[in-house]
């Protein structure tokens, strides 16, 4: 009975991850698939861009002005309340943490009397947010030969920051010392520096947008009122191309942008068109692959541990015939519902081929009257010209965010591979054995981490808990894995995962090289456009 029961369980949890590989593999598979579908089908054709819509934009100065007056007043002191708060308050208050923190470490350090230490135990303490946290106790000696037991103030989760019998020293206030810090500079400072540069970065950069805003305020632009910023406003460009019948026709980008640099007027571009009456045109691009794969890549690893998981038995047939049945009834009730002379017109369709031509298929062109009007005006060539400056500026202040972005991605890369690498080197493989699992509940999901048990090299058994969690169970009790540990600090064990170690630094590294990538083409492209007076004229 029981033996039936965790069969059904496991047969259940696979059923999750096919769903989930199932979602990701339709989402990523009909991006891709619709992207090949315009690049086998359309013909790739030269056009240019001829003009810029404008969303989010009153029609005339006067909506503009009296849109300002009629919102100025209502909501200025509101929102700039929460503005200063959640951009400037806010992260002060991280400051100010991390720079408390930091004057009681320094001040210790300082001024405090060291001793030797021990770390007698660690206590943990659980929680739904933060799972399991550690603190280590410690046994000192004072000045005056009283022995203390103290518990730290820093606490970590995974896995304890120093085990049990572990020898370190400790600052502590000769007048209370109970007050303590242990000997370790990134044990006390890793919060505190996080806190202080994320805090400063954080209202640097919003300061900086605040001056730059206010000198461009200063400055004044003529022929364009200043009561309305430039922030909220969308662009879309607009292609000219010629048909197949050698006439001129425009075509509007589906997807707007807060900058325009990169789409002047005047630009060529590559399109893709497919024949109709309008054609149907797109830009050409490697987005919608990009964006497939994104989607597709990840359902096809969820697919491949699905399968890997898979266990025939009687209750996996059950529950895989059950769905079966299931998605039958569904399909052959919502088959009923169509007409019959629907249905036999559908057949004959499928027969012939004609369902499968292209013009049997819409899609969605942007050309029309009613798309152009809820893509707000064209915008004038003055307008473009008044707005370059903004945008120039816009594009290098988000080119050295990203920098920003990507140096951090870096040094987190740095430091977790360098860490790994570390691991590995200095530490110990054996054989353990999936005992049990370890469930934490979030607000909308359950993570398991697998629980595992390994001799070390002392014969001593140590049972750890896996830092990687998933919403369903990645091992099976029972399940044999390789660990590595290190040999003076057992606890430290992990699961060898193989090249999947270097997952959490080579995603780094991927990510501050997308970073930099993207920052530099911001550069280029602000750098690039000196005047856009010449292309806004065709």
């Amino acid at each position: 009975m029981f033996d039936l029961i965790f069969s059904a369980l496991s047969a259940w949890n696979t059923l999750g991850l096919v769903v989930m590989a199932l979602v990701f593999l339709l989402i990523g598979g009909g991006i891709v698939g619709y992207a090949l579908y315009w690049r086998l089908k359309a013909k790739r054709i030269e056009g240019r861009v001829c003009g810029l819509m404008m969303g989010d934009a009153p029609r005339t100065p006067e909506e503009s002005h009296s849109s300002v007056s009629s919102t100025s007043g209502e909501g200025s002191k509101g929102g700039g309340f929460l503005l200063i708060f959640f951009f400037v308050v806010f992260p002060l208050i991280f400051t100010g943490i991390g720079v408390w923190q930091a004057y009681g470490y320094f001040q210790l350090t300082g001024s405090g009397r060291y001793a030797d230490a021990v770390v007698v135990r660690n206590d943990s303490s659980y929680d739904s947010d933060n799972g399991t946290t550690y603190k280590a106790v410690l046994s000192f000696t004072d000045h005056n030969g009283q022995a203390r037991e103290v518990k730290d103030t820093v606490s970590y989760g995974s896995s304890p920051s120093f085990d049990t019998g572990t020898k370190i020293g400790v600052y502590y206030d000769p007048g209370n010392p109970e007050r303590f810090v242990i000997d370790d500079f990134w044990h006390n400072m890793a919060i505190a520096v996080a806190f202080i540069v994320f805090g400063l970065v954080f209202v640097s950069f919003i300061g900086l947008l605040f001056y730059l805003s206010s000198r461009q305020n200063r400055a004044g632009e003529t022929g364009v009122s200043k009561k309305k910023g430039y922030w909220s406003e969308f662009y879309y460009p607009i292609y000219e191309y010629k048909s197949p019948q050698g006439e001129r026709m425009e075509h509007i980008e589906e997807m707007g942008g807060n900058t325009f640099l990169h789409c002047l007027p005047g630009k060529r571009v590559k399109l893709l068109m497919l024949p109709g009456n309008p054609p149907k045109v797109k830009k050409a691009g490697v987005i919608g692959l990009i964006l497939g794969l994104v989607f597709l890549l990840p359902g096809l690893f969820i697919a491949n541990v699905a399968v890997s998981q898979f266990k025939f038995s009687f209750a996996s047939v059950l529950l895989i015939l059950g769905i079966i049945v299931y998605a039958f009834y569904k399909i052959f009730h919502k088959f009923q519902e169509i007409p019959e002379a629907d249905r036999k017109k559908g057949w004959e369709m499928v027969r012939s081929g004609e369902a499968f031509k292209a013009e049997n298929f819409t899609i969605t062109s942007s050309s029309s009257n009613s798309n152009i009007s809820s893509k707000g005006r064209r915008m004038t060539p003055d307008e473009i010209r008044v707005r370059i400056g903004s945008q120039k500026q816009m594009t290098v202040i988000s080119g050295f965010v990203v920098l920003l972005i990507s140096v951090g991605l870096s040094i987190g890369a740095y430091y977790a591979g360098q860490s790994m690498i570390d691991f590995l080197e200095s530490g110990v493989k054996a054989q353990g054995k999936v005992t049990g699992f370890e469930s934490s509940r979030s607000d909308d999901s359950v993570v398991y981490h697998a629980v595992i048990e390994f001799k070390d090299v002392s014969g001593k058994r140590v049972t750890f808990q896996d830092s990687v969690g998933a919403s369903t169970p990645v091992f099976e009790r029972g399940d044999v894995v390789t660990v590595v540990y290190l040999p003076d600090k057992s606890s430290s064990a992990m699961i060898d995962r193989g090249i999947y170690n270097w997952a959490l630094s080579g995603g780094l590294l991927a990510g501050a090289l997308l970073m930099l990538w993207i920052a530099f083409s911001s550069f280029r492209l602000a750098a690039s456009v000196n005047s856009g007076a010449y292309r806004t004229a065709l």
